[in-house]
Parts: C-alpha cells; sequence; structure tokens
C-alpha cells in the first residue's frame, strides 16, 4: 500500500547501521592536495585538485573528465591517504557510512552529468557500491547554483562491487587495511566531452561489530574448561569469557546481557554486551539450565537441589517449584508455560504461569535440555538414549536426530536451524529445519548450554500529521542500563516530498524532554548547532530546515516533541537512533502518541532492527489516554504489522481476541479490551506498523513498542 511504501523508503534512505563498538570517522573539508591521490580506472583524461574558495564553505576539491569517445564513461578514484581504517587493530567492519557536499560545476552542452559516490581500497582493489548510494549533478552541461548535502548509511560487504585489481573484500577480523575515498564518473554522449565537479564536508563512518558479538553469534558453555566461547554464524571461534568453574547454562535478556551459570559454586554471572561480568545470584545448589520469562525474570533449575528458582531483574529470589529430580534446560513457550526436563524421572513437566504442574512427556532417557522452534514445537535431548526429539504443542512425539553421543544443550538460530552441543564429543551439529546434520565446531571440552544472541533495535521511526495543541508529534524511549548513550533525535519534513509524500511539514522543530518533564535540548535548523558533529554519524537530514539534536543521556525515559515552526502543520517524521551499543545501555521501550486520521494520515511506525530476530510486544492505546488527560483519543485503534517489503504479517483489533495468554505473559497487556497489540519474532531490517481507528474513526493514539526476552 502506498504509505507503507513511502516509509519504507525513507527508513532505506536513513538505515540504520548494525549492532556496533565505538564508530571510526574519517573526514576531509580543506582538500589539501598532500593529503589525496587520485587514479583513473576507464577511458579518457581528468585533473583532481584543491580549489582555495567558493566551498561550502572555504575549499572544496574539483574533479574534471574530458572523455574522448562517446558513450565512454569515465571512473575516477580520489583516496585520502591518512582515511585508513585497520579491521585487525579496530575490529571487523559492521557497516559504512558516508556523507558530503556536492555540485555539480558544468559540461558539455546537452550531454553531461557527473556522479559521486563512496570508494575504498583495499588488498590492491577498488571497491565502490554500484547501485546504490549515488549523488549525480543535474547534467545537460548547466552548473549547479549550490552545494548539496547528501547522506548514504548503512553499507555493508554484500553493497560492494570490486572495479579493479585482484584482492579479495574482507571486512572481517583478519582482512587488511582499507582506505577510504570517493569515486567521480559520467554520463557523455558526444566525443572530447568534458564534464566537472566538486566535493566538500566529505565524512566517512565506519561501525565495527561489537565486542561482545553480533546477532545470530552462538555461544557456549564449555564445562571441562571454563571458558564461554563465541562462534560467528560462520564458525569463527573467540574466547568470550574464561574462569567459570563448572559452566553450564546461558539465557540472554532483551537487553543483549548473557547470565551464565556456575554449577561448581552455586553462582550465576552477568556478562553486559561489552563483556563486564558481575555477580547475579549465589547461594543456589547445582544451577544448571536458565531461561527468561517474557517479563524479563530469570527463572534456574537447580539440578542439584531439585528446585526451580524465580529471580526478578532486582535479583530478588523466590522458589516457582520443587520437589524435582534433576531439573535441566529449561525453556518457556510463547504462552508464558514452563517446561522442565526432569532428568532422572525421565519426564517433562508444564508449569503454568501461576505454578500449577502437569506431566507433559515421560519415558524419556536423561531428558537434560530443551529449546521451542517458532512454530510452537518442543525439541529435548534425550542424553542416554543420543536422540534429539521433537514435541508437537500437544505432545506427538517423533525422532528428529539420532545416533548422537550424549546430546545436551539446544539452541534455535534465527533461521530455524539447530545447534546441538554433542557432550562426549567435544562437537557442535548444526541441523536444518529440514533435519540435514552438518558439524559446526569441534575439539571443546564438555560442551553444555548454548544460546543465541538475540537481534536489537537500533532505530524507531514514526510519520504523522503534526497538527497543533495536544495533536503534535510526541516520541518518547527509555534507556536501561548502567551507562549513559549517545542517541542522534531527528524530525524531516521537506525531505518527505522525495518520496511522494503530500503536505510534508515544510520547517520542523523539536524538543528533548526528560522524565521529570523539564526541556533539556532544543533545535530548530540541524545546521544551526551541532553540525560538524551531528555531519559526522553520517545521519544529518538532508534539509537545512529539518531538526537534529546529537546527545548523550543516562538511564531513564525521554521525549521528544516534534512542531511545526510558528505552528505550521504537516507530515513529518520522528527518527531516535541508537549510536553506540559499545556500552551497557539499549533502548527497550519506544513509544510514540499523536493524532490519528484517516487515509494516508494515518500513524505509521517503523523499525530497523540489527541482523538476527527479536522478539518484540507492539501495542497501541486509545480509550487508556483519557486517564492522563489526553482529549479526543481514538476510542478503537487496530494495529497492523508489515515487513520490508510493506507485505502484512499480523494484525489486530482488540487484544483479548488473539495470543491473550501470549501478551498477559509479558506483564504489559493494554488496560482496555479495544486496544490492540502483537507479539512477534520479528526478523533483521526494516518493518512498519500502522495504527488506525476502526471503521474510520479518529483520535489521538499511543504506539508503543517493547522488546523482549529471546523466545518462540
Amino acid at each position: 500500500m502506498k504509505i507503507t511504501r513511502v516509509y519504507i523508503s525513507v527508513a532505506l534512505l536513513a538505515w540504520a547501521a548494525t549492532s556496533r563498538a565505538a564508530p571510526v570517522t574519517f573526514s576531509d573539508g580543506v582538500f589539501s592536495n598532500a593529503n589525496w591521490t587520485a587514479q583513473k580506472l576507464l577511458n579518457g583524461t581528468f585533473s583532481s585538485f584543491q580549489v582555495a574558495s567558493g566551498g561550502n564553505p572555504g575549499e572544496f576539491r574539483e574533479t574534471d573528465h574530458l572523455s574522448l569517445n562517446t558513450g565512454q564513461s569515465i571512473f575516477v578514484v580520489n583516496l585520502r591517504t591518512s582515511a585508513v581504517y585497520n579491521p585487525t587493530v579496530s575490529g571487523a567492519i559492521s557497516s559504512i557510512d558516508i556523507s558530503f557536499d556536492a555540485k555539480f560545476l558544468g559540461g558539455s552542452t546537452g550531454t553531461s552529468q557527473m556522479s559521486f559516490r563512496l570508494a575504498f581500497e583495499q588488498n590492491g582493489s577498488i571497491f565502490v557500491p554500484l547501485t546504490i548510494g549515488t549523488a549525480q549533478g543535474p547534467g545537460n552541461g548547466q552548473p549547479g547554483t549550490t552545494f548539496q548535502s547528501f547522506s548514504f548509511s548503512g553499507f555493508t560487504a554484500a553493497d560492494f562491487t570490486k572495479l579493479s585489481g585482484s584482492g579479495s573484500l574482507d571486512f572481517s577480523s583478519s582482512g587488511a587495511p582499507i582506505t577510504f575515498g570517493y569515486m567521480t564518473d559520467d554520463t557523455v554522449n558526444l566525443d572530447n566531452a568534458f564534464v566537472k565537479g566538486g566535493i566538500d564536508n566529505w565524512v566517512v563512518t565506519v561501525h565495527p561489530l561489537p565486542i561482545g558479538g553480533n546477532p545470530d553469534d552462538l555461544f557456549e558453555a564449555d564445562s571441562g574448561s571454563g571458558i564461554i566461547y563465541k562462534f560467528t554464524p560462520a564458525g569463527t571461534k573467540t574466547t568470550f569469557a574464561s574462569g567459570i568453574n563448572g559452566a553450564a547454562g546461558g539465557a540472554f535478556d532483551a537487553s543483549g546481557n548473557l547470565f551464565v551459570t556456575e554449577l561448581n559454586t552455586g553462582t550465576i554471572y552477568k556478562f553486559s554486551r561489552t563483556g563486564t561480568k558481575t555477580t547475579f545470584a549465589t547461594g543456589l545448589n547445582g544451577p544448571g539450565g536458565v531461561a527468561f520469562d517474557a517479563a524479563g525474570n530469570l527463572f534456574e533449575g537447580d539440578s542439584t537441589g531439585g528446585t526451580i528458582t524465580k529471580i526478578t531483574p532486582a535479583g530478588t529470589k523466590t522458589t516457582f517449584a520443587s520437589g524435582l529430580n534433576g531439573p535441566g534446560g529449561i525453556a518457556f513457550d510463547s504462552s508464558g508455560n514452563l517446561f522442565e526436563p526432569d532428568q532422572f524421572s525421565g519426564l517433562i513437566y508444564k508449569f503454568a504461569p501461576a505454578g500449577t504442574r502437569t506431566t507433559f512427556a515421560s519415558l524419556l532417557q536423561r531428558p537434560i535440555a530443551l529449546a521451542f522452534d517458532r512454530a510452537g514445537n518442543l525439541f529435548e535431548s534425550d542424553r542416554n538414549s543420543g536422540n534429539v526429539f521433537k514435541f508437537t504443542p500437544v505432545g506427538s512425539k517423533s525422532t528428529f536426530a539420532s545416533g548422537l553421543n550424549r546430546p545436551v544443550g539446544l539452541a534455535f538460530d534465527s533461521g530455524g536451524n539447530l545447534f546441538v552441543a554433542d557432550q562426549s564429543t567435544g562437537t557442535i551439529y548444526k541441523f536444518t529445519p529440514g533435519g540435514t546434520k552438518t558439524t559446526f565446531a569441534t575439539g571443546l571440552s564438555g560442551p553444555e548450554g548454548l544460546a543465541i544472541r538475540p537481534g536489537q533495535l537500533t532505530n524507531i521511526s514514526t510519520r504523522l500529521e503534526v497538527l497543533s495543541g495536544n495533536s503534535v508529534l510526541i516520541a518518547g524511549f527509555i534507556i536501561s542500563g548502567t551507562d549513559n548513550k549517545e542517541v542522534l533525535l531527528r524530525s524531516l519534513g521537506p525531505t518527505l516530498t522525495q518520496f511522494g509524500v503530500v503536505g510534508a511539514l515544510a520547517d520542523t522543530t523539536i524538543e528533548l524532554h526528560n522524565g521529570a518533564g523539564a526541556i533539556i535540548a532544543t533545535n530548530d535548523n540541524w545546521k544551526d548547532t551541532q553540525q560538524a558533529a551531528i555531519m559526522a554519524t553520517g545521519k544529518a537530514p538532508p534539509n537545512g530546515l529539518e531538526s537534529a539534536i546529537l546527545i548523550t543521556l543516562a538511564p531513564g525515559s525521554y521525549t521528544l516533541v516534534v512542531r511545526g515552526k510558528n505552528g505550521l502543520t504537516g507530515v513529518a517524521l520522528a527518527e531516535v537512533y541508537d549510536l553506540d551499543q559499545t556500552v551497557d545501555a539499549t533502548l527497550t521501550n519506544i513509544s510514540t502518541r499523536g493524532f490519528v486520521e484517516t487515509g494516508v494520515n494515518v500513524m505509521i511506525g517503523g523499525l530497523i532492527s540489527s541482523s538476527g530476530n527479536i522478539r518484540i510486544l507492539a501495542r497501541t492505546l486509545g480509550p487508556t489516554l483519557s486517564q492522563f488527560g489526553v482529549p479526543n483519543v481514538l476510542s478503537d485503534p487496530t494495529l497492523e504489522l508489515h515487513d520490508a517489503n510493506g507485505a502484512l504479517i499480523a494484525s489486530n483489533d482488540n487484544w483479548r481476541d488473539t495470543q491473550q495468554a501470549t501478551i498477559m505473559s509479558t506483564g504489559k497487556a493494554p488496560p482496555n479490551d479495544l486496544e490492540s497489540a502483537i507479539v512477534i519474532m520479528k526478523p533483521a531490517g526494516s518493518g512498519t506498523a500502522i495504527v488506525r481507528g476502526k471503521n474510520n474513526t479518529t483520535g489521538n493514539a499511543l504506539l508503543e513498542v517493547y522488546t523482549l526476552p529471546p523466545g518462540p
């Protein structure tokens, strides 16, 4: 549908970088000839040099092309000699951003056009993104009147094409150094045609992979060595932590922290995304398997004590179940029921959220670990029989894999592949959804618990018509954790017209409020303050009348308010970017409040997550807002979720109609039965949430997105 397609176009323009460590930025606005080299890849002749004045402002770099034959383009690559990123020192590359100002300086009448794009050299070869991220001049030989600003974000290795040389592209931590610059190319239709262009304020930002790993990385508790190993999806192994006395089980919370059980000391450790280790719980009796419920409580099976302990995020312990016979690797289904493999009785127990116990399966041979796939099927590693059994939601049993030697830990990745730790052979096997078996890792020492790092929200945006009074665009977000977090907040208005949005807000302003409601930062036009710093992020608004704030915030709740300058109204896009995922802090809840109209002016929320699946709760409130003094509330909201291609993947009118038990298990069910909610495992990339009024009603509504712990 049109409104979905418009949003996705904007989201791709401002695509958020994937999870990363501290970014590394290279920039130049002076362009001394001594700092740049240039080379021609195809045809004709060229020159490239510094111009002392006329830039944006001051100096800029000009490149001139002269094509000798009709239709033969010239490719000229300019490299900044000191803009060198070394992956072996600074880490493997997750993504790359570029921003610059460009101006077409003229050319042969009726024939010429110059393009600018990112370029770099690695292993003696030149690489460029040929199909995306191109800034073009007006052509027809006519010079541009001013420099125009361009910004392209989120380039990954898959976006680049090799133009010259025999070396290969390598963004891994063993890759060769990379020298960054830009490339100009042209379109000419005459012999001896010329074309000229200039570039200024060139900025390239490299986003390394995070210290604590990427989504879909596999973490393995190696009981014999006391090491927690991290494996990339390709199988590259590194040591994440060591010195664990009986490493047994592991689980990730919604913020990406890894919790590991130390069997021999009765301890559970918490490892932040940065790898910082703290003690989360002590005094347990043989802690083994762990799992999080949808509300963020950690459940732990005491293999020696025969109990299951519930531990709140604050660390408060209570006994959830007792009288068990060797509880192993526990797991939750999507409705919040806890399943426990009772090793020495050969049973699998099912516990309702309130603690009521029933027997789900029997006659097993030391069931030791469980995992659910996305379809709700339960997989069980049967240690003594060497099998992995599959149980449907109603309990029908079948053999998924056999011939293993003490299978223990189980974990699913975002593609539905099952990883099995084979303890006696020191091997991890990978099984496709169809059951095809391959060896993923060998040479381990008693592998036990497995855990897959989940995805993470890296950007949220909302497109809505900004009115006045209580019907401006209000975006809220919560930063959880212990460290401060750098974020970029921005609003777009005029830029939306490039994507077919009618009635875009001509001049935006933004205010940032803290949890007490006090204004802590404001901006009208983003170039008025912080221009250089905002440009260095690679996410500067394309239009000078749009707004942005770059700020480091302490954990807490915040509100971003978007208004039209001098009371203007129109459609605007509000965005929140997480710029630093190296710290122990995450965006865990993001919301938007505004006036929902009809047609193309419904509320459109965009979500971008890094690679790997992420489990989220999306909900929209209408009637509840009246309790907080909000006038003209939307009496009956509906909610739709669309994928990156605009296809509808889930919808809801009244939240109790579907997923009632699942939504209630999160502790975040809407207060009013006419309000909407959806729990879904969101795949990597962009997606869209659309809020409408039932039967085309209008009013103020609140859209919220919560990150949940991993689950089916």
